[in-house]
């Protein structure tokens, strides 16, 4: 269950008492306000046995704008960077194609999630395999010739999903 709390460290509803909805503002948040996400886990002790609470927490920091300058909180898609391809392609390069959490910690992929990263190595793949053109940044030959390096190495075919996707 995730709980926010105000600077004051009152928590924070979403409902009224009657159901209704409660406006942020009736908490006095503003900018420049402070507001922390508590995660509670009913009957676990330590949440490094639960999985992806990592993961949880920084959706939720990006979901409620948090993270600021960070691609995160405005509900808008960010564009790939050429840096970030070359993080992702490093990423799967030293880590293997089911590595995504690994991957995405790269700070140069900041903004981005795993499945952001999974979908963009695909879509790569996919561009690179059927020869069609690319949309919006067009990558260095030489990037090119690093992810055909890992299509051939991971026997990533058009006639069978691979594991990646």
């Amino acid at each position: 269950m995730q709980v926010l709390i105000t600077d004051d460290g009152s928590e924070m509803l979403d409902r009224d008492a009657t159901g209704g909805l409660v406006p942020i503002s009736a908490y006095g948040i503003t900018d420049g306000s402070h507001v922390t996400l508590r995660i509670q886990v009913p009957g676990v002790d330590d949440l490094d046995d639960v999985p992806l609470v990592d993961e949880a927490i920084v959706s939720s920091a990006f979901a409620l704008g948090v993270l600021q300058g960070r691609g995160g909180g405005n509900g808008r898609k960010t564009r790939w960077t050429q840096d970030q391809i070359v993080a992702l392609i490093e990423g799967v390069e030293r880590h293997g194609l089911s590595a995504w959490r690994t991957i995405v910690q790269d700070p140069r992929l900041a903004g981005k999630n795993n499945m952001q990263c999974k979908d963009k190595f695909r879509n790569l793949c996919l561009t690179i395999i059927q020869g069609r053109p690319e949309r919006g940044l067009t990558l260095d030959w030489r990037l090119k010739d690093r992810v055909k390096t890992l299509i051939e190495q991971e026997s990533i075919k058009l006639a069978e999903p691979p594991a990646l996707w």
